[in-house]
């Protein structure tokens, strides 16, 4: 967030002014009912027998897709790794200032990592945050928090909106396949075909127009029904529709005259909808074009993938010229005359469908995926054609009627998010605040900031590290010996790496390691040990040795590595990460 800050005011860095440190490990199996709050990187995730804190202490996350987001914690504590702890050696700089500081400033920058986002506490004592007079950080404190509760006081709707969408959806789907939407259209029918003579007369134009074509005669079992009008009647979807596979991909192709065609994947065939937005080509015979090419009114249904994506009753409509679809891609084909196709994919969206869909899938851990044979099986209650459209156009009116009000809500939560950070700009811009003092004054408090911070480092490479209560004394000098070995070692590296006992290997330069992760790979490379100079030159870590400390302390912590303590030993990798 760019600021324009007021002549009297000066960004300053918190490692200026701010001690940081990570929380511990705790592991998923330690967490307990009834405790003291944990907070991981998202704020409160259970609960602990101990707690680390007695007060409140201000967080922001270090690992994963939250990292930046800030937290206060309640007092009496427990933080974990996933967070680092900030703590202002100014007093009168509140852990409220400091949070409504830090989420103003543009952390991008200090970010680091792609597949697994990170802050390190090195990146962090870089941000610069401003510090206006304490007397106007005391009103912007006030002012903001009385914006951003008001903010808050939307919150409760604008989180319950979507949810309460997607329970009217299931509604509006389940009234639908049992008949209660369409009850007072079918008591006003006349003359109209049963729905039972409707799939007979459909089952012999098919044996007539094929009369290989497969059937099934199995009787549907009372517990796949659901009670539905007496003028419906059931049906498997293998005797209303034709139900194939699609093409397979890498098979070897022996012919010279082959075309490139469009064709679907799983990720194209979503809930309801088509997302064309990447469509990829395959090599195909001529043959494969009128095999698998879809024709306006197929159903695409999904082989599988994580739960949600079984089924998914999708109509095509010729969206793409002489497209075809992958072999995890089912089409189902019927006849419009007798069955509405937008009718059948209404039904698979039903929970009695899912639910089918699921108890016949092959499933592993995380995936599941249906074949050809339990898809063309499913039970389908059919109406009348005159009911099945009418179903089909009121459904359609009503989730069309739910999505405006998702994009309503969509703006709303917009515009709050505009207005939020509009109150943030203002604030840091010097809007929310006035002084009467002169320019020296901010210079003298930032001045006390600067020497505060000299005078802290200067006694904490003297003495033991913060007094916290989650650090015995014996592992806090276990951390300064690591440190101190550390720093020696480095300097060694530096002044005579000749007389180490491992040479540096210029092959093993590369760019500077982010995570323990790396650090770990770096160490395996080196056969799973090595001094700290030989892994602090192979993490290309040399002119970033608190970064390096901060990753081995990780590293330890997770009990992946032992580190030598009080003595010049090897650093030994005791176990592979688990995630």
């Amino acid at each position: 967030m760019n600021k324009i800050l007021p002549r009297h005011w000066e960004l300053i860095e918190l490692g200026d002014f701010c001690n940081m440190f990570y929380g511990k490990s705790l592991l998923t199996k330690e967490l307990v009912n009834d405790g003291f709050p944990v907070y991981g990187a998202n704020g409160i995730i259970g609960a602990f027998s101990d707690y680390m804190f007695e007060d409140s202490k201000l967080l922001i996350s270090s690992r994963g897709s939250m990292s930046g987001i800030t937290h206060i914690t309640l007092p009496k504590s427990y933080v974990t790794s996933n967070s680092i702890v900030i703590e202002s050696l100014v007093p009168k700089i509140t852990n409220e200032y400091l949070k409504f500081a830090i989420d103003s400033t543009e952390k991008n920058n200090i970010i680091t990592g792609s597949a697994q986002p990170q802050i390190t506490i090195q990146n962090l004592r870089r941000l610069k945050i401003p510090i206006p007079p304490i007397d106007e950080q005391k009103q912007i404190v006030s002012l903001l928090n009385k914006s951003l509760n008001k903010i808050d006081s939307f919150k409760t709707a604008r989180e319950s909106i979507p949810q309460a969408i997607i329970q009217i959806r299931k509604k509006i789907i389940d009234d639908a396949v049992k008949g209660k939407l369409s009850r007072n259209f079918r008591n006003k029918l006349v003359n109209y075909k049963k729905s039972s003579e409707l799939v007979e007369e459909l089952i012999s134009i098919r044996i007539k127009d094929n009369p290989k074509v497969k059937l099934s005669k199995k009787i549907i079992p009372n517990s796949q029904k659901l009670q539905i009008p007496e003028t419906w009647t059931w049906s498997k979807l293998i005797n209303i529709a034709d139900v194939v596979g699609g093409i397979t991909k890498g098979k070897k192709i022996i012919s010279n005259e082959t075309i490139l065609l469009p064709y679907l994947r799983v990720a194209n065939v979503q809930d309801g909808y088509l997302d064309l937005s990447s469509i990829k080509y395959i090599e195909a015979l001529p043959a494969d074009l009128s095999k698998y090419k879809l024709q306006r009114g197929d159903i695409l249904f999904t082989e599988g993938g994580d739960r949600d994506k079984l089924g998914r009753g999708t109509v095509w409509n010729d969206e793409i010229y002489d497209c075809i679809h992958q072999n995890h891609i089912f089409r189902a084909r019927t006849n419009p005359n007798y069955i509405n196709p937008y009718y059948i994919g209404i039904y698979t969206k039903s929970e009695t469908a899912k639910e089918y869909f699921f108890n016949n899938a092959s499933q592993t851990v995380n995936l599941a995926s249906i074949n050809l044979t339990a898809l063309s099986n499913i039970s389908i209650p059919i109406p009348p054609i005159d009911e099945q459209n009418y179903i089909c156009q009121k459904v359609n009116n009503l989730l069309q009627e739910l999505i405006k009000i998702s994009e309503s809500h969509n703006k709303f939560c917009g515009l709050l998010n505009r207005i939020e950070r509009l109150i943030f700009v203002k604030a840091f811009n010097g809007d929310f605040s006035y002084s009467n003092v002169h320019d020296n004054d901010t210079k003298h408090l930032i001045e006390n900031i600067k020497d505060f911070a000299v005078n802290f480092k200067a006694k904490s490479q003297r003495k033991n590290l913060p007094n916290h209560k989650e650090q015995s004394s014996e592992n806090k000098e276990n951390l300064i010996k690591v440190q101190n070995n550390i720093s020696m070692l480095v300097k060694n590296v530096n002044s005579n790496t000749s007389n180490t006992k491992i040479k540096s290997n210029k092959q093993m330069k590369v760019k500077p390691v982010e995570t323990y992760n790396e650090l770990i790979e770096c160490l395996e490379k080196l056969g799973g040990e090595a001094y700290p100079e030989a892994l602090l030159i192979a993490a290309s870590l040399e002119d970033d040795v608190d970064l390096f400390y901060d990753l081995l302390r990780d590293a330890r912590d997770n009990e992946i590595v032992i580190v030598p303590v009080g003595h010049i030993g090897k650093i030994k990798k005791i176990r592979n990460e688990i995630n």
